[in-house]
This record gives C-alpha cells, structure tokens and sequence, in this order.
C-alpha cells in the first residue's frame, strides 16, 4: 500500500449535514457554517477548501489540516470525453484501487459505481471476482466517486447504478448513506429512480430494503432461471436458493410495489437456452 493508515484523513465527502454540524462546532463555529459547508461539497461541488469563499480563512485551515475534501484521485481514463463509455481507474488513500465507468446513451448519462475493492461472490462471468474481497468502501470513497467522474464530463450525470466492483448488498449501510446523499435535494439532488442498487441476491438485505421501504430502484443479477443455471455461474446460489430468493422479491413487492429490474448475461450452453 503506498499509504500508511496514520497520513489517512477522514473525508468531508460522504457526511451529511449533521456530521458537518458537529465538525463546525467542535472548531467553535456557528452551525450555519456547516450548511455552507455542506454547500460547497454536493451543490457547488468544489475541487478544494480554497474555494469556498464564504468560509473564514481559520476555518479553512483548520478543516483541511483535519480532513481531506476527496479520499480518491484519478490515475487514468480510458476513452475520450466524447466516447460513449469512459473506465476512470480510481486510487483510495490506502492504495487500493477501483474503477467507475461513465456510460452515454442518448440524453442519459449513467455512472457505474463501485461499492468495494474486489468482491467476495466469485461470479464466474465477472473479473472483480477473480480478486477477492480485500474491503468494502466508505461513504465518502462511494460520493467521491459521483463527483470525480462528474468533473471528468461533458454533461451533467442523469443516473446512477451500484453495478460495478463488489456487491452493494455486503456493503448496505454504506451503499444507502451514499444513495441518500446523491439524492438529497439540498446537495446532488439525483432523482430516487434515476438510482439504481444491484445486487447478486443477498435475501436478507433485500428484505431490509423492503423493510426500509427505500425508494431507490432494486436489480437482481439473475442469470439463470433455475437453481442448477445460477450455481454453475453464480456460487452465492448455494447460500441463496433461487426459490428463497423470489421468495424475497415477492416481499419485496409486496411492501413497495415497486417492480424489480433483471440482470442477465447469456454464457453459451449454460443459460442461453
């Protein structure tokens, strides 16, 4: 790692409001400060302190003596600004590495957003799988995500989808702390079903969504319509039977009837029948 843990600062990327309250008030300042603040980070969207103009210069320092604004930076870009797809390797404090893909179709631009480094599911027709699960992200490492890429691009991103390194399920608290943030209307203002949570099939948090009654939209990484289909692409079957798992979307409609949308990737003579 090229980072050791005592030069990692928290990032004010991935707090909310109350978070930045007691900040503010921990250097002595007046609350109002903190929705300056919080301005500044999801609505103005600035790269740096510096930036915010109508913080005093103490504060400022103070801040960034004690926190860092972004916990990620850009190591490369794959595709031009005008490609239709654009992969953003992305490096965390600690070094460890992720990946964003910024997708153009027509009048909607998508952001993939990765919710850990690796991923402990092991799906044979995914390459994160190969890596293992090495840890999930925090709130922070999730947003900071969003607003890079956003930097990076033409136009504004119109949707957002927790489809790329690791499940978003195994990382839930963090993945809906992030989605609210994107959604909050005083900040990113991102619709609630222009986001999109997937997941491989992990029954307990979908339940809890269900429970939640979030209004973020649901995918299930299906790829098979049987239990004999999904084991041989998917081992997280094995945990989570197929049966168990419609079980689960059934509650799932049943307490916000919402509808859930289908992933499926065709493998030659194994799914594709």
């Amino acid at each position: 790692m090229s980072s050791s843990k005592k030069n990692i600062k928290s990032s004010l990327i991935g707090m909310n409001l109350n978070e930045l309250t007691s900040i503010i008030t921990n250097f002595n300042e007046q609350k109002y400060r903190a929705v300056q603040l919080f301005n500044w980070i999801y609505k103005r969207k600035v790269q740096s302190f510096m930036e915010m103009e109508n913080l005093p210069k103490q504060l400022k320092i103070n801040i960034s003596d004690n926190y860092t604004l972004n916990p990620l930076k850009i190591l490369k870009v794959t595709g031009a600004k005008s490609a239709k797809t654009r992969k953003f390797l992305l490096e965390c404090q600690d070094g460890e590495k992720i990946e964003t893909v910024l997708m153009k179709e027509q009048k909607r631009i998508t952001i993939c957003l990765s919710s850990q480094v690796g991923c402990a599911l092991g799906c044979k027709f995914c390459a994160t799988g190969t890596m293992g699960i090495i840890r999930s992200l925090t709130v922070g490492e999730i947003v900071a995500q969003y607003l890079l890429v956003l930097n990076e691009s033409e136009k504004p991103i119109t949707n957002a989808v927790f489809m790329g390194m690791g499940e978003p399920f195994l990382n839930y608290d963090n993945v809906i702390k992030a989605a609210d943030l994107l959604n909050n209307l005083d900040g990113i203002n991102l619709g609630a079903r222009h986001i999109i949570i997937s997941t491989a099939g992990i029954i307990p948090q979908i339940r809890q969504f269900a429970m939640d009654k979030q209004r973020y939209k649901l995918a299930i990484s299906l790829n098979g319509t049987t239990q004999e289909q999904r084991l041989k692409m998917m081992p997280i079957a094995k945990k989570y039977p197929i049966d168990e798992l419609l079980d689960s979307l059934k509650y799932y409609y049943d307490e916000t009837k919402s509808l859930v949308t289908f992933e499926y990737v065709l493998i030659s003579d194994i799914n594709d029948s």
